[in-house]
């Protein structure tokens, strides 16, 4: 077995209709500069949208996102 430290930070999720429209708000009160947009690539359309919409504030899109996958090589 491989020694490690796995620190949690504590989380914000926001859910419902509309809360996309305040990810500019969200990404500003966290204090950040820009964002980067991760998604799967069947949901990459939908990201660049997302991307587009909050402008200068996307630092870009990762469509390589694979959910359920995990490896680790030492």
């Amino acid at each position: 077995m491989i020694n490690f430290t796995y620190d949690v930070l504590p989380g914000r999720v926001l859910f419902g209709v509309g809360v996309r429209e305040q990810l500019s708000i969200e990404i500003e009160r966290l204090g950040c500069a820009r964002a980067i947009i991760l998604s799967t690539p069947g949901q990459e359309r939908q990201a660049r949208e997302l991307a587009r919409k909050i402008g200068k504030l996307a630092a870009g899109v990762f469509s390589g996102a694979v959910v359920g996958a995990c490896s680790f090589t030492p």
